[in-house]
């Protein structure tokens, strides 16, 4: 037998829709898929971004290691023409395996897709398990992670506890263009990572709370400096925000770097507040303490940060678990109700437990 001849390599669909937020959560998955087939040609089926600002699945994953190509398609897809094209593609690309990461839409659509999926003759489909009540109970990790995680138990269940399942595999350019962008403060450390912005009005804390909060941050911690992250469109907002800085430089890099590069820039910083938002992931997957500022829209712990040093701030109120990205009826109470005080008490709770640790390490 010829021994030059190559063995087939593995062709794996993985089928995940969304932004950061929704990609870093399943960082482990794509890190364990990795894991258990390391020659595998690994594509990634993602949607197109439907608002402007949301930045694309596979700006966040690592090139080359947690894919290696990517097929777009429109979300919610009717059109014949577009359906057949995206058809031909998945036929043409000889898969041998999917990985399902999506989010579970009902049964009727779960039948769909894989009926799809099969006829595109992709017969091993791995990834339609959706029982909520084997959840596990593990510490500091969003609950939507431990489904995925269970999802893919069949070829490998990731140990969502590590760190290393939440590793975004930053390249050392990306950590010399960190380096680079905050170069321009002339004080080292410490930095305030800072994350106003958020695609839903749901979700929006105020203006008026976020300069209350840089005002008496500043005021506490007057050698900190200000690290402002978030998408072009956040940039002026940010801007204003920013401008009550009354200690210490501000830094505004919103639209200025890539999601993976605004990582590098968050795991540089000793503490990140922000929204429930792409941003608030990406810092909790590099492991930077955050104090998450959350509407009741979803249920508790279904996106909390992961993490020890991770506080997530949400009030249960009676309207909770709405998933209203815009609300008008009760005037978005879950988030209204959270207090400037219950931010800054929380972040100088972090701020002394990181400080203990790392008097404890030396």
């Amino acid at each position: 037998m010829n021994s030059n001849i190559s063995k087939k390599v593995l062709r794996v669909l993985v089928y995940r829709l969304g932004s950061i937020g929704d990609t870093v959560v399943a960082l482990p998955c794509f890190n364990q898929l990795r894991r258990s087939f390391p020659y595998a040609e690994i594509t990634l089926l993602t949607s197109k971004p439907i608002v402007g600002k949301a930045a694309p699945c596979e700006s966040v994953l690592k090139s080359g290691v947690m894919y290696d190509h990517v097929i777009h398609y429109s979300a919610g897809l009717r059109n014949p023409l577009k359906l057949c094209k995206l058809y031909k593609c998945l036929v043409s690309g000889n898969f041998d395996m999917l990985v399902n990461l999506s989010e579970d839409r009902g049964k009727v659509a779960r039948i769909r897709d894989r009926l799809f999926f099969t006829a595109a003759g992709i017969f091993k489909q791995i990834g339609y398990r959706y029982q909520e009540q084997t959840l596990p109970t593990e510490t500091y990790v969003p609950r939507v992670s431990v489904r995925l995680a269970n999802r893919i138990s069949k070829i490998g269940r990731p140990d969502l506890n590590l760190q290393a399942s939440w590793d975004l595999g930053l390249t050392e350019q990306e950590q010399h263009q960190a380096e680079q962008q905050l170069s321009g403060l002339k004080n080292a450390i410490p930095f305030l990572a800072l994350a106003i912005g958020t695609k839903m009005d749901a979700k929006d804390w105020g203006l008026s709370n976020w300069i209350q909060l840089v005002q008496e941050f500043s005021r506490r911690h007057g050698n900190w400096n200000l690290v402002l992250i978030g998408s072009r469109e956040d940039f002026e907002l940010s801007n204003e925000v920013g401008g009550n800085w009354t200690n210490g430089q501000v830094l505004n890099l919103c639209g200025l770097a890539t999601p993976r590069v605004s990582a590098a820039v968050i795991q540089r910083c000793q503490l990140f507040i922000g929204l429930d938002s792409g941003p608030m992931h990406l810092a909790a997957a590099v492991g930077t303490p955050v104090v998450a500022i959350f509407s009741a829209r979803s249920k508790p712990m279904e996106w909390f940060p992961r993490g020890q040093y991770s506080k997530a701030i949400y009030h249960q109120t009676d309207c909770y678990d709405c998933g209203l990205e815009v609300c008008v009826t009760h005037q978005k109470k879950c988030l209204t109700s959270i207090s400037v005080v219950e931010v800054i008490a929380e972040a100088e709770c972090l701020i002394n437990q990181t400080l203990t640790k790392k008097l404890l390490a030396t």
